[in-house]
């Protein structure tokens, strides 16, 4: 693990090197590691300020190669289990301290399958980092940057994301229900399959968003940017579309109430055109009532 040649605290830059030969196995001696990096976050003095971004990555490190030794699964077992070893729930409480006080901007962390809910890291600048199955929900993240991060899979449920940069995120398979994600930037975002029941989206960018198979129902979506965006398969059930810009989806009242949804919109909606998709209903009546018929 190569660090930035900085002025280290005595000891740290040896600890450095430990924590990045000991065996992915050896719970025992991680646990040590993790307790030592605490102790140079909590006896520090201004002069080495800039060492909490060094320990992050070094804990993040840690996090990369415990997910991948434990074979970190979406499965809640698995991640119950994850989280029974001392060790990780160490490094998490570590990890939640120093994301809470970071200024600096920060990148290609792993943070996989964590528990972060309720921190409060509005302003965060976590770009192309993974945090897959991480539990991020009650999250105030408003005005964070999480261009190109790796969401997928993970638990955002009530995060407060306004004015967020989730622009190119991976974010499939996402519980996003009733996150507030008002002027939030998520063009060309993969959130295929991902659950956004009861979120607000007013004025959020979701130009060119992959959407497919996503749930819609009772978001507030008004004035929202979804031009464009792919939305085969969505479920759009008592959402608001007032103002919603919907050019280039193939999106219209009739397709909608084909498929049996019931929606609130008004004449400030921009419909999109059955020629659109190259002429494909994103709606298919046929499909909403397969899928009825499977519950």
């Amino acid at each position: 693990m190569k660090k930035e040649q900085l002025t280290w605290p005595d000891g740290l830059n040896e600890l450095f090197e430990h924590v990045s030969s000991i065996p992915a196995n050896d719970e025992f001696e991680l646990r040590v590691a993790v307790h030592d990096l605490q102790s140079f976050v909590t006896q520090k003095t201004g002069e080495y300020q800039h060492i909490d971004s060094a320990i992050l990555a070094a804990c993040c490190d840690i996090v990369q190669q415990a997910s991948q030794n434990l074979a970190l699964t979406t499965s809640e077992k698995n991640i119950d289990r994850y989280h029974s070893k001392p060790y990780i729930r160490s490094i998490n409480a570590l990890i939640c301290t120093l994301l809470s006080k970071m200024e600096a901007p920060q990148s290609k962390l792993c943070l996989d399958g964590l528990r972060l809910q309720k921190s409060s890291l509005d302003h965060i600048d976590l770009n192309h980092s993974s945090l897959r199955m991480t539990n991020l929900s009650h999250c105030r993240l408003s005005r964070a940057n999480l261009h190109h991060v790796d969401f997928r899979f993970s638990n955002m449920m009530s995060a407060i994301l306004t004015h967020a940069n989730l622009s190119e995120s991976m974010m499939e398979f996402c519980e996003m229900d009733w996150c507030d994600l008002s002027h939030a930037d998520l063009h060309h975002c993969q959130l295929m399959k991902a659950d956004l029941g009861g979120s607000i989206l007013d004025h959020t960018d979701l130009s060119h968003a992959i959407l497919s198979g996503s749930n819609l129902a009772n978001t507030t979506l008004s004035h929202a940017n979804l031009s464009h965006a792919n939305l085969f398969a969505a479920r759009f059930h008592s959402a608001k579309l007032h103002g919603c810009d919907l050019t280039g989806t193939g999106i219209t009242p009739e397709r909608l109430e084909n498929a049996h949804m019931d929606f609130h919109a008004d004449p400030s909606t921009i419909w999109g055109t059955e020629n659109d998709c190259y002429g494909r209903n994103p709606l298919d009546p046929a499909y909403y009532a397969e899928q009825q018929n499977l519950i």
